[in-house]
């Protein structure tokens, strides 16, 4: 596993940094990616990641 360095230069996993910064992203964003995804038959892990996200986001009016 790969590691990088916070502000205060404590190492944390790669992957949690990538999380943080899904943070970031748009509510459309995440809606656009969904329904590309499904349209190309992605992988299910990666939709579920975004439905996930969708859900936690409470947006999933959006999709349905």
């Amino acid at each position: 596993m790969k590691v990088c360095c916070d502000k205060q230069n404590k190492k944390i996993p790669e992957d949690v940094e990538k999380m943080s910064a899904i943070k970031h992203l748009s509510n459309d964003l995440f809606i656009d990616s969904y329904f590309k995804a499904k349209s190309f038959n992605l992988e299910s892990d990666f939709i579920y990641f975004l439905l996930n996200e969708i859900t936690t986001r409470r947006i999933e009016s959006r999709i349905n």
